[in-house]
């Protein structure tokens, strides 16, 4: 299962802007509700697999290609 980020802001933000003025008698039930709207969409989302793929790095992975990095133009320089 892999990480996607969706932005579409505005069909998030429709979603979570009803959760700030919500009666205390009907919280639960609302949120409930939210909880399986924001599923649905999730569900519903098409995701381009192939679009914005962008390679996660670790930071431990940037610091050694970084020394190495530095370490090689100093051999250069030598």
């Amino acid at each position: 299962m892999k990480n996607y980020i969706i932005r579409d802001e505005e069909r998030i933000a429709k979603i979570f802007s009803s959760l700030y003025n919500v009666p205390v008698g009907i919280r639960d039930y609302f949120y409930k509700i939210k909880v399986v709207e924001l599923l649905l969409y999730l569900h519903a989302a098409e995701i381009d697999k192939t679009k914005n793929i962008k390679p996660y790095f670790y930071r431990s992975q940037i610091e050694k290609i970084k020394n190495l990095r530095t370490n090689c133009i100093m051999k250069l320089n030598q």
